[in-house]
Parts: structure tokens; C-alpha cells; sequence
């Protein structure tokens, strides 16, 4: 800080040695001579000050919703509750809009329908939690494939929502599954994961 002092002083001094040494390049701005300048200094001050708290305020919102988000995923390492998790990135999401909380998100209501689905004989509770799961799952993917319809990982997301949607024989789901890997190969289709993902799916299909 005392450095930073000192070189705000000493460049005062400079430009005081400066203007003394050579007065004809010193300049004046006065209100009655100069008024249309100075309105003109003034409204650039002003769009100056607006957009530094402007960029500010972004940038703290930003910071709050990685640190939100990164605190949301470290509390997933063990047992963890789905709720607290989608109430916790639906807050990182609110403060700053980002494909990859909406695609995180998909995945662990993906992996909750996972695990229901190998429930032998589900009550009427697991079926309506599936049902509840899987518009979640399918509105979060769907929301990351919007925000960013370039990232492979998105169509991919979406794609295993609707694989595992064929395995129950909801209709409509395999062809929506094959439409989603196809918009991910077209982001990129030297990306192996999308081929596997496709096999799963015609083996699940008995094709």
C-alpha cells in the first residue's frame, strides 16, 4: 500500500515539475469558458462510474454462484439429499444462468431414475417420484441444450434421460434418445462417447 502511496505522490510531483517547466502545456477548464466540455467531462465520468458498478455487480454475482455451486457438489461425495442439491444449483442457476448447473443438474435426477428403475416391484410412491424425476431431469437437459446447443455433453445428457426412459417402454423415447446422440455427433462426431451410448441404447432395444 505505502508503495503505491508513494507513486501516486511522486507522479503528482512529475506532472507539476512537468506543467512548471513547460507552462504552455498546461490546460484550463473553466465553467463559463469551457461549459460544453465540461458537461461532455462530466456524462463520460458518469457512464464510467455506471459501468464499473455494472461490471462489478456481475462479477459478484458470478463469484457467488461458482462458490454456490462448487459447495453444492462437494456436499455430493457421500450420502447427500436430492433436494438440498436442486434447491442449492437452482440458486447458483438463478445468479448466473450457466448450461453446465442445468446439466449437472439433469444428471443427478438421471441417476436417481437409475436407481428406481431397478426397484424389482416399485410401490405407487416410486412411480409418482419417477414421474416427478424424470420431467425434472428432462426440463434441466432441455434447459442446458438451450442455453448452449453446441456442447455435445448436453445432447449426450438429454439422449440418456430418453435411453432410459425406452426401457420402460415409454413411446416416443427411443427415437427421441437416436435424435438427441445424432445432434451430438454433430457438434462433434469424433467424440467416442456418443457411439457408446448409442450401442446401449440398440442393446436396450434388442436391436
Amino acid at each position: 500500500r505505502s508503495v503505491l502511496i508513494l507513486t501516486a505522490v511522486m507522479t503528482g510531483v512529475f506532472f507539476l515539475a512537468y506543467t512548471a517547466i513547460v507552462p504552455g502545456r498546461s490546460y484550463l477548464l473553466s465553467a463559463e469558458t469551457g461549459r460544453k466540455s465540461n458537461v461532455l467531462f462530466v456524462a463520460v465520468v458518469v457512464v464510467v462510474f455506471a459501468g464499473s458498478v455494472a461490471s462489478a455487480y456481475f462479477v459478484s454475482r458470478l463469484y457467488q454462484s461458482v462458490y454456490l455451486y462448487n459447495k453444492v457438489i462437494a456436499s455430493t461425495t457421500g450420502t447427500y439429499s436430492l433436494d438440498a442439491v436442486e434447491a442449492g444449483i437452482a440458486e447458483a442457476f438463478d445468479l448466473f444462468p450457466n448450461d453446465i448447473y442445468a446439466k449437472q443438474l439433469a444428471l443427478y435426477e438421471l441417476a436417481e431414475i437409475n436407481r428406481l428403475l431397478l426397484i424389482e416391484t416399485p410401490t405407487e410412491t416410486d412411480r409418482e417420484q419417477f414421474e416427478l424425476l424424470v420431467g425434472k431431469g428432462l426440463n434441466a437437459a432441455r434447459l442446458a441444450t438451450q442455453i448452449d446447443p453446441t456442447e455435445q455433453l448436453n445432447w449426450q445428457v438429454l439422449g440418456r434421460i430418453y435411453s432410459a426412459l425406452s426401457l420402460v417402454g415409454i413411446e416416443g423415447a427411443y427415437n427421441q434418445a437416436k435424435e438427441a446422440y445424432n445432434l451430438s455427433k454433430q457438434q462433434n462426431p469424433q467424440h467416442p462417447s456418443v457411439y457408446l451410448l448409442e450401442a446401449q441404447l440398440e442393446l436396450s432395444a434388442n436391436k
